[in-house]
């Protein structure tokens, strides 16, 4: 089964919690995704999870997972995205230094959900029934503001370290 990330919806995810990005051909601009069947899974590279992640105020929340990287919690803290399902249509919350982080970040969640920062944030998650791996760094949280922001510099110089 192939899927335009956009076109996931709950049924899917509930079925098949992690997706991987289907290599693209350069005949379309959507991206196209497949089910992992065989999990857990040992590396999320290339790959999208979703999960029932918990709010602050204790209510649970479904979101997709990606960039996250299994081996660095530093990546992972600055790279992975987090997007939610609100009113049956994803929404994606930017990320400190992305360039719509003033139109689509913490604040513009808060709004869709109706909800206050403290009653969102943290967004906690565990995705060890999913991945095989480091308990530490495959549980955690997003949160409202970063507990540390990098440079553009030291972005790039991680981003390059990764590869």
């Amino acid at each position: 089964m192939l899927k335009r990330l956009r076109e996931i919806n709950l049924e899917d995810i509930q079925s098949y919690p992690v997706w991987q990005y289907q290599p693209e051909d350069g005949s379309s601009d959507d991206t196209c995704m497949f089910p992992v069947t065989n999990l857990p899974v040992c590396h999320l590279r290339g790959r999208v999870i979703a999960h029932h992640a918990l709010l602050a105020n204790g209510h649970r929340q479904w979101v997709f997972i990606s960039n996250f990287d299994c081996e660095s919690a530093l990546s992972t803290a600055h790279f992975a995205t987090l997007s939610l399902l609100i009113d049956g249509g994803w929404t994606h919350l930017a990320r400190y230094h992305d360039a719509d982080y003033p139109l689509n970040g913490p604040d513009m969640i808060c709004r869709r959900l109706g909800l206050k920062a403290q009653e969102v944030f943290p967004i906690g998650y565990d995705l060890t029934a999913f991945v095989q791996g480091d308990r530490s760094m495959l549980s955690g949280a997003f949160h409202c503001r970063p507990e540390a922001r990098l440079s553009r510099s030291e972005l790039m110089a991680l981003a390059i370290s990764q590869e």
